[in-house]
């Protein structure tokens, strides 16, 4: 971390030695709510990252899942078969009455076994999809961090600012609203000696819904 900050104050000044100026960039970030109010956020990280589409394309491979098809199927079939091995085999040599009863007490089993098959099922899906999104998130952060530049934390207004060389950008945002998460991927270009302006709102933020850790690609 300390090698990114000192990198940057340094390749400032070797770009203003060369000709090119620091960029700078700046915004709000807020979201209009349906009831007209506007919510800012504060203390929220804005990160330039650099290499946009390489950073992207990484993203991208870090959010696969880590299951295939065939893994998951396997670990359903034994969750199933292990529960299923409750159910009580019937003697083919019982008379007719004892072999009702067998049949009632197995089919009491199989109604059993299937509540408790579900109940499983279910429990193991919610754990592992939660754990899939845990791992999904926390290699989203590794690469984002890989390929962050700058990090601009916004004050109480949900205002950020950032200087840095110029050239192609996306910029990051995370914030949170409940449960919520809204996030923004916005690409820009900036030239040299340029100040530029991009609010994170409404408007800005991309569709992040089918996206792993909700990147907000567009």
């Amino acid at each position: 971390m300390r090698r990114r900050a000192i990198a940057i104050p340094v390749l400032l000044a070797a770009l203003t030695s060369c000709g090119e100026r620091p960029s700078t960039i700046s915004g709000d970030v807020f979201l209009a709510t349906p009831n007209a109010d506007v919510r800012r956020f504060a203390a929220v990280p804005v990160r330039l990252v650099r290499a946009p589409d390489s950073a992207r394309a990484a993203i991208i491979r870090a959010c696969q899942l880590p299951m295939s098809d065939s893994a998951w199927k396997e670990l359903v079939l034994t969750t199933v078969i292990g529960v299923g091995a409750r159910i009580p085999l019937i003697d083919s040599t019982l008379q007719s009455a004892a072999r009702s009863r067998a049949l009632a007490a197995q089919t009491r089993a199989f109604e059993r076994v299937n509540a408790d098959s579900n109940d499983a099922l279910k429990r193991m899906a919610s754990d592992s999809l939660e754990a899939v999104r845990r791992g999904q998130q926390a290699r989203f952060d590794s690469v984002l961090t890989r390929y962050t530049v700058v990090t601009a934390r916004t004050d109480v207004a949900g205002h950020f600012s950032a200087t840095v060389p110029p050239g192609r950008y996306a910029i990051h945002a995370r914030a949170q609203i409940g449960d919520d998460l809204p996030q923004w991927w916005v690409l820009v270009t900036l030239k040299s000696g340029e100040a530029h302006v991009q609010n994170l709102d409404n408007v800005a933020q991309g569709d992040s819904t089918e996206n792993c850790g909700k990147p907000g690609f567009p």
